[in-house]
């Protein structure tokens, strides 16, 4: 069985619930192109955007063989962009069926993205630019964040775009890029959320599943293991524990990065907070990731390298 069929049904059963879904901002869809390929994406302006406030802006992928309306409706990021006042925008990945069934480029995974070597970080580059372009965006609050296959893409695109992005927030997935040689451009700092009962990402690596595919990935304790070696954390966590959720911090000196692993003992492959998929993956409503990550995001801006500060006074 592969992995479209796998997941049909219980992404048509997601997507049904969340068509519909009321917001009070406005929905505004863009094309554009990329090496030849048209690609789209859609935006939540938030309500009373005035066209001159620069706003932050929040990039949520979705996960594989899903789209950018379940993981809206998974982590309610639009209703928060209306209360927080950002952008939120949802990229769309590529591979089957007209926008309803795609996948990213995130390196070892996953699927017709990954086969076909899709070249997911120039258009996400794109999707920045233009919203640069059309929107009053701040561009030191530049985040992004994504459940499963899109937060796998979220660990790369950290790495990869260290120049535009200040902080990332993987949701149940794990870092599968190739890292070891790559060095962060500036400091970008991480919150990421796992389940412990998560057998499609496991939260201790190993090989992922569902149904009968197959596939490696990292621990995400070796997922963060990289960013607090670049982001020169400390490797002694704060820990905080509270009802079914532990919380591991890791500061830097110089107060510019920091490195947070939410583990939620009852969380499956879902979005922590969100809505789940009854009798199929259990949700934690101990903790809501949507709420927890955007209070992380506000605190940290982006932090220039001094050669990104040097040319950004040049321009």
């Amino acid at each position: 069985m592969t992995l479209l069929k796998a997941t049909l049904a219980s992404t048509l059963a997601f997507s049904q619930i969340a068509v519909g879904l009321p917001v009070l901002g406005k929905e505004v869809f863009h094309r554009l192109k990329v090496d030849e390929t048209r690609r789209s994406f859609r935006v939540h302006v938030p309500k009373g955007y005035n066209g001159t406030d620069a706003l932050p802006m929040v990039l949520v992928l979705h996960g594989a063989l899903s789209n950018s309306f379940n993981v809206g409706f998974a982590s309610k990021m639009s209703r928060k962009a209306d209360k927080d006042r950002f952008f939120a925008v949802y990229p769309v990945g590529s591979g089957y069926i007209g926008g309803w069934f795609k996948t990213w480029n995130a390196g070892s995974c996953c699927g017709p993205a990954r086969r076909r070597q899709v070249d997911d970080i120039a258009y996400i580059r794109q999707v920045i630019e233009t919203m640069e372009a059309k929107y009053s965006v701040d561009p030191d609050r530049i985040y992004v964040t994504g459940m499963s296959n899109g937060a796998m893409m979220t660990y790369r695109i950290g790495i990869e775009l260290a120049d535009k992005v200040a902080a990332i927030a993987p949701v149940e997935g794990t870092m599968i890029c190739k890292s070891e040689q790559r060095v962060l451009s500036s400091p970008v700092s991480v919150i990421a959320f796992h389940g412990e009962k998560d057998r499609v990402v496991p939260i201790e690596g190993g090989t992922g599943r569902w149904l009968t595919y197959r596939f490696q990935t990292r621990s995400a304790d070796e997922s963060i293991k990289y960013w607090i070696e670049q982001n020169q954390c400390s490797s002694e966590p704060v820990i905080e524990k509270s009802d079914g959720v532990l919380k591991e911090s890791y500061e830097n000196d110089k107060g510019d990065a920091e490195v947070v692993l939410y583990r939620v003992r009852d969380g499956g492959h879902t979005w922590p907070g969100g809505p789940g998929i009854p009798y199929i993956w259990p949700v934690s409503k101990k903790v809501s990731a949507t709420d927890a990550m955007c209070e992380f995001f506000w605190k940290h801006p982006k932090v220039r390298s001094k050669a990104e500060a040097v040319a950004e006074d040049k321009l």
